[in-house]
């Protein structure tokens, strides 16, 4: 006769009965699943958060002290840039208007501050219109009443091969000079509209940018 495995039985020598439907491996908690998208999510926007401080942008052009973002304009805006805007709340110029360059070094590195005096020279691309403005931290334009606080391709005094040089500093200069005030970081910006330059990294790294010189500095660079 074939025996039956033994049930284990309780205090009282009874076998309880088993449990219909028990599982063995109980599902993970709703909780659970939520907890690990949230915290997915952390650090998704840590990630970013920290890509955007450092100013790191797979998208940019560098040539010399100039940094342009030649993709910002159109529809393959790469997503850290498109998350820097969200940020700072900028309107950039469409690709169909021409590309922007914005500089907050000179060509030996230093970082760009109002108490200073630069020397500007050379020439920019061809464009049917260009200017050239200094702003501040907050993007506010500097000089105010101290001068001009900004130069157009129209403005600009040239030499007799086409080129021109521009003094920016707080001390007024003979000639194309833009008057910088405060004593913080400030960032130069040229704009070039209907320019021919597109958006080819290789034609843009190509393309000859006013140099930028340090002259003097009244305060620390």
């Amino acid at each position: 006769m074939i025996g039956v495995a033994d049930e284990p039985a309780d205090v009282d020598g009874r076998v309880p009965p088993r449990e219909r439907g028990a599982r063995s491996d109980p599902a993970l908690p709703g909780g659970g699943v939520l907890a690990i998208a949230v915290v997915g999510l952390a650090l998704g926007l840590a990630a970013t958060a920290i890509v955007l401080g450092r100013g790191w942008d797979p998208g940019a052009v560098a040539v010399g002290p100039w940094v342009t973002h030649p993709r910002i304009g159109t529809p393959s805006i790469d997503p850290y840039a498109r998350a820097e805007l969200a940020r700072s709340g900028a309107v950039p110029m469409a690709s169909s208007e021409g590309l922007s360059f914005a500089a907050t070094t000179d060509d030996t590195g230093y970082r760009l501050v109002s108490t200073c005096t630069y020397r500007l020279s050379g020439a920019v691309p061809p464009a049917r219109f260009w200017t050239l403005t200094a702003t501040d931290r907050a993007g506010l334009t500097l000089g105010g009443d101290a001068g001009r606080s900004a130069f157009t391709s129209t403005t600009v005094i040239r030499d007799a091969s086409g080129g021109f040089v521009i003094e920016a500093g707080p001390e007024a200069r003979p000639g194309n000079w833009m008057a910088l005030s405060g004593d913080g970081p400030l960032t130069l910006t040229l704009r070039l509209y209907d320019t021919p330059l597109t958006g080819d990294t290789g034609e843009i790294a190509s393309a000859a940018l006013p140099g930028i010189t340090r002259e003097s500095c009244g305060g620390p660079g």
